[in-house]
């Protein structure tokens, strides 16, 4: 190991091998260290599974502390979740709750708003605020909807709305959130327990005993797993009710017992109370009514200290008191039993029908609410895109108009410009002809000139025919249009009346000679060959030498006519 490390000798001599080790070890126990990036928290989606994480299951240990434009929502809820653990200021929680629900309305984060929802009714449901509770989790059910795919740990939301139905005597429809929640999967573990006790409750009310007790024995097994002590002396009641009802009498007093001593030993005299009333029923149904009796006397003992019976528990005692009497013959006693019982059967029916009517009043409450909501949410969408309509009408029609002022404007110009350009070709086509006709009259003039010439050389001497020859040559020079200057001139005048001749010519007859362009020129003019030649300061016919040459040179057939097809340029 030395030798790999003498290199180090280099930088740190006189240093023993056992430092180069510790070193070493530091290096590798930092490269091992992983480094995270700071997660982002942009989107719902990111904020839901950041709360699984972190809620489903709840951890201990602190979140990390992620980033990004929701990062305080992900982590105040996370808090929150937290702060809970201590019971005594959970109610000071619920502003916090408020605070963070208004944060994600306002954002439209419907999924993270029914989440937050759930937990918040949750709270309230199990801290005796029920109504509060119901409305706010009937209120989530209705934002929901059917969006329940990025709901973080969605089977315990399915428990608590099963809960809330069976409490609620809608055993069918809890039933069917129960058995959703089962199938999905639950935020905690205490979830998936309430889960499995509600079934074994909801099937006891619908009358199937083997479901209820298979249910029940489900939740036993979890709460146990869960080391819950009090719960488990709940449950074991739950089983007790179930096999009493089932007829199963001695199994019904083992469970009883059990729950009576785990509720004397957590002092819930309640619990305590209604177990003494059915093992009294359990024991009179076996016939031993002296231990019912006692059973009986034990009740109302507990329930004169503590005053905390509920009024279907008192009902439940007057009858069977009532039953207990009529086997002693005390009729007297029975009788005013009897009262008791229909009194509070009456109160309890009434209490149930109150309860009954009460949610379905905030069902209808809040589903009013919702569509409320979303009218008016469809309302100012409405009126939304009536505005975005307006105002793309206003943008077309102000781009018709800008359209239609630009083409009035251009066709305006171009009608100015159609009316300059006619008056420029109108202009070139004056200038051409007088062009045109002052070509004539020279020509003319040279016809004339050479008429003198003829004349004077029969008619005059020499010596003084050739005086006037040298003038009459003079003035037909002068006369005489093939100059450089005067072709440039007379071909402006041709192109502007012409337009683009020149080029077409060069386009479809490339190899042209200047001489040949010049006839063509000519020939395009309807200038006979007599005035061509005296153009060009050739013959006739040279003319007509030229245009057999520039014929066969241009490949015509001779049914084709050499002016026609130079007209046609």
């Amino acid at each position: 190991m030395c030798s790999v490390l003498k290199p180090f000798h280099l930088f740190m001599k006189g240093v023993s091998c056992p430092v180069y080790l510790c070193l070493l070890a530091i290096l590798i126990s930092l490269s091992s260290v992983k480094v995270y990036s700071r997660e982002k928290i942009n989107s719902e989606e990111a904020l839901l599974r950041y709360w699984n994480r972190h809620l489903c299951p709840p951890v201990a240990a602190a979140a990390d502390e992620p980033g990004g434009k929701l990062s305080e929502q992900a982590l105040a809820f996370v808090a929150l979740q937290a702060r809970l653990a201590d019971s005594a200021r959970d109610t000071l929680l619920l502003p916090e709750y408020g605070r963070l629900m208004d944060e994600l309305q306002s954002g439209q984060y419907n999924s993270a708003l029914a989440f937050v929802q759930f937990k918040t009714a949750k709270l309230l449901y199990s801290r005796n605020k029920k109504k509060e509770g119901i409305e706010l989790i009937l209120h989530t059910k209705e934002l929901l909807g059917d969006q329940h795919h990025a709901f973080p740990g969605i089977g315990s939301y399915y428990a608590f709305m099963g809960q809330i139905y069976i409490d609620n005597g809608e055993a069918d429809q809890a039933l069917d959130y129960l058995q959703k929640a089962v199938a999905s999967g639950f935020c905690e573990r205490i979830d998936e327990y309430y889960c499995w006790g509600n079934i074994g409750l909801t099937y006891f009310n619908l009358g199937n005993t083997p479901k209820a007790l298979e249910a029940s024995f489900k939740a036993l097994e979890i709460i146990k797993e869960l080391k819950d002590s009090a719960e488990v002396v709940s449950m074991l009641g739950n089983i007790g009710t179930i096999y009493l009802k089932h007829g199963d009498y001695k199994s019904a007093l083992r469970f009883l017992s059990l729950d009576y001593e785990g509720s004397v030993q957590f002092k819930r005299w309640e619990s305590a109370t209604a177990v003494q009333i059915m093992k009294a029923k359990s024991y009179m149904q076996l016939g031993h009514y002296d231990s019912a009796g006692v059973s009986l006397r034990l009740a109302d003992s507990i329930a004169g200290q503590c005053n905390c019976v509920s009024n279907g528990a008192k009902k439940e005692y007057y009858e069977q008191l009532s039953k207990w009497l009529s086997q002693k013959g005390n009729w007297p006693e029975y009788v005013k039993s009897i009262d008791s019982f229909i009194h509070y059967s009456n109160k309890l029916n009434s209490e149930a029908r109150m309860t009954m009517s009460n949610f379905l009043g905030t069902e209808l409450k809040v589903a009013s609410n919702m569509y409320e909501a979303k009218m008016q949410l469809v309302d100012s969408e409405r009126q939304r895109q009536l505005l975005v309509r307006n105002l793309i009408i206003v943008i077309i029609v102000s781009l018709l108009l800008f359209v239609l002022l630009i083409f009035n404007s251009h066709r305006k110009g171009r009608k100015a410009e159609r009316k300059i350009y006619e008056l420029n070709l109108e202009n070139a086509r004056k200038q051409l002809d007088n062009y045109l006709e002052n070509i004539r009259t020279k020509n003319q003039l040279l016809e004339e000139l050479q008429g003198q010439i003829e004349r004077h050389s029969s008619e005059r001497p020499a010596d003084e025919v050739q005086k006037i020859d040298i003038e009459l040559a003079s003035k037909i020079e002068q006369a005489s249009l093939i100059t450089e200057e005067g072709w440039q001139e007379f071909t402006y005048l041709v192109e502007q009346v012409h337009q683009h001749f020149f080029t077409k010519l060069n386009v479809i007859f490339p190899n042209l000679t200047p001489a040949e362009v010049r006839l063509i020129t000519l020939i395009k003019l309807k200038f006979s060959i007599k005035e061509s030649a005296s153009m060009l300061g050739i013959s006739a016919d040279s003319v007509r030498k030229a245009r057999y040459r520039l014929r066969k040179k241009l490949s015509l057939e001779d049914e084709i006519s050499l002016d026609e097809m130079i007209y046609g340029i």
